[in-house]
């Protein structure tokens, strides 16, 4: 009798164990969902979902989305990263619509008249009125924070799909996903967002059909095997719950902090940057004065070029990370070629 009791207890044990890890699974994602909502301005929190990062849930959305009959385009703007840009140039389900890459100003601002540059050859090209447009609110390379009134109403004018990536900006500029009628909303975690690597997710409007990357375990409802009438489930297998745990944390110190006060301070350590950037012998920059704007440095006397990154941290009043590469391998680095050899490196007030 006395195995036998003590296996009932192991049972029971195990069954409270796991009760109590469904709740906290639940309580812990539910409580990030409605965080994120507050912070990225999303009203219906309920339609974010939880991915990897960034990139898995930009080739979930990119892919997953009814762009409507083949040659029906796609509009994405110059300053988009890699993890746009290569979905929408390789794979196979957006073959039948056909990219259209929108320019921008060499500070990185993407203008109505290239908005609408953009469309006309779209247009042109398919004999089609594009689907959907995807944008990149900061920009990882110049650090310029486009302005989403303009493009918003530039989107509901041409009956288009609005993607915006909020990777660069989440956490340190204020983003307002309802105010600007955004379809989906892409978002990684690693960044400002204070939260650790292997986290991210995406919020996608209420009524939009987007069939799933992948498809797997959910936890519930075993039996059904195909999905009908769009009742797709996007987060499939083991979550990431200590990532998802953690995203909270630092979701809520944001909060808590404000992301007024963040930008501010981010300002601030631009201009120490601005004020050490002119000391340096030899050294020219032309700073932009427009909020998120990154400043353009010039070396050219110099055998070492200096790049300089500011990064955020809570627990120190200036984070400034310094990496130097010799002239000779500094190629592949950004800079416009019509000045060669003067190298053009840009310096923005992100992440």
């Amino acid at each position: 009798t006395v195995p036998y009791a003590i296996g009932i207890l192991w049972i029971v044990c195990g069954v409270i164990l796991l009760v109590e890890s469904l709740i906290l699974k639940k309580d812990t994602e539910e409580r990030c969902r409605e965080k994120l909502g507050k912070l990225l301005g999303i009203q219906a929190h309920d339609r974010i979902f939880f991915t990897s990062g960034a990139t898995e849930s930009l080739n979930t959305v990119l892919c997953g989305l009814d762009y409507g009959e083949e040659g029906c385009g796609i509009l994405a703007t110059q300053t988009e990263h890699n993890s746009v840009l290569r979905p929408l140039m390789n794979q196979p389900v957006l073959k039948k619509h056909p990219v259209t890459i929108i320019s921008c100003l060499e500070n990185g601002a993407v203008t109505r008249n290239a908005l609408e540059k953009g469309l006309k050859e779209a247009m042109e090209n398919t004999g089609k009125n594009p689907s959907a447009l995807i944008v990149n609110h900061c920009s990882n390379v110049t650090g310029y924070v486009q302005d989403m009134k303009l493009i918003g109403n530039f989107v509901r004018e041409n009956n288009l799909l609005l993607l915006v990536d909020v990777s660069q900006s989440a956490g340190c500029i204020p983003v307002d996903a309802d105010s600007w009628r955004a379809d989906g909303v892409i978002f990684t975690g690693h960044k400002s967002l204070l939260g650790i690597q292997g986290t991210g997710g995406f919020f996608i409007r209420k009524g939009l059909e987007l069939k799933p990357l992948k498809y797997g375990g959910t936890g519930r409802n075993s039996q059904q095997l195909t999905y009908e009438d769009g009742d797709y489930e996007y987060e499939v297998g083991t979550q990431n719950l200590p990532g998802i745990r953690a995203l909270l944390a630092g979701v809520e110190f944001v909060l808590e902090t404000g992301v007024d006060r963040i930008q501010e301070k981010e300002e601030r350590m631009m201009k120490l940057l601005y004020e050490g950037l002119g000391k340096i012998p030899g050294a020219r920059y032309d700073v932009r004065h427009q909020l998120g704007t990154g400043i353009l440095l010039q070396c050219c006397k110099q055998h070492w070029t200096y790049f300089f990154h500011t990064q955020y941290s809570p627990f120190s009043y200036l984070c400034v990370k310094v990496t130097v590469w010799s002239r000779k391998k500094t190629t592949s680095i950004y800079y416009t070629g019509k000045y060669e050899p003067v190298q053009f490196f840009r310096i923005f007030s992100g992440y």
